[in-house]
């Protein structure tokens, strides 16, 4: 799908049942945003714009300040833009950061993505758009090192070491700039922010069940000003995932096709 020519003929703003007017919805971010694809289906106001292996850590390098400009572009100024990001610098990004150079230094990688996403923010902010958001959606799951090692990653960082990153980043960036933080509902406790049990897939995946996560996700943004409304009937099955890698789609300029269900 052309979402280029998409919001060109889209000349005149929705509106809900209740008579408020609606507001696009943008998310960027890593696959852990497809949970909003879940949500929100094939809805005309809703952008996918996340894609595959998408770092928060990127967002800092000038190929992102001209890859968000040329997708962001065409979208109008007053849509809601939601930053997914994180999963990836903490479950890949750490473990090759660690690995490569035999220590961990928790407090500047966190430091770095945290920037990192207050930089995105702030690139946006720049075009004109003055409602974007963090939002923290994925809790780090439990998973065996098998799992890790399927997906070439030979000396996986402790699942505790793991969590917990993910859950200070969200406290971190919300303390800095507006954030949507759901972590807190999504984990057995603070003090061990795990992924609960009924979020977990029950084949090894370091996504959460999208079906169960939904509601919790719903939610937290529903009254969000200007949300568009969720899909109805909603899902009930988990369908397969259709990966499109954030370096292609940087490389050509381009956002992914518009796979939601």
């Amino acid at each position: 799908m052309n979402f280029k020519k998409l919001i060109s003929r889209r000349k005149n703003a929705r509106t809900a049942a209740n008579g408020l007017v609606l507001r696009p919805l943008v998310v960027l971010g890593s696959s852990v945003s497809e949970q909003f694809d879940y949500i929100f289906g094939d809805n005309p106001d809703y952008y996918p714009f996340w894609a595959s292996g998408w770092t928060a850590r990127s967002l800092r390098e000038p190929r992102s300040d001209k890859y968000l400009a040329e997708i962001m572009g065409p979208v109008p100024r007053q849509s809601n833009v939601f930053l997914s990001f994180g999963s990836m610098d903490v479950n890949f990004a750490a473990q090759r950061i660690a690995k490569a150079r035999g220590y961990y230094d928790f407090n500047k990688f966190l430091k770095e993505t945290v920037d990192a996403i207050i930089h995105g923010r702030d690139t946006l902010l720049r075009m004109g758009f003055n409602q974007v958001r963090a939002v923290f959606i994925a809790p780090v799951v439990d998973l065996p090192d098998a799992y890790w090692k399927g997906l070439s990653i030979d000396s996986q960082l402790p699942t505790a070491m793991r969590a917990r990153m993910s859950y200070d980043l969200a406290l971190k960036v919300r303390r800095k700039i507006p954030a949507i933080n759901l972590l807190h509902d999504m984990v057995i406790s603070p003090e061990t922010p795990f992924a609960t049990a009924e979020l977990v897939r029950s084949e090894c995946e370091h996504h959460v069940d999208y079906i169960a996560a939904q509601d919790i996700v719903w939610q937290g943004i529903k009254n969000i000003h200007g949300m568009i409304p969720r899909r109805n009937p909603q899902h009930n099955a988990l369908y397969p995932h259709a990966t499109n890698w954030i370096m292609e789609l940087r490389e050509d300029g381009i956002t992914r096709p518009k796979t939601c269900n």
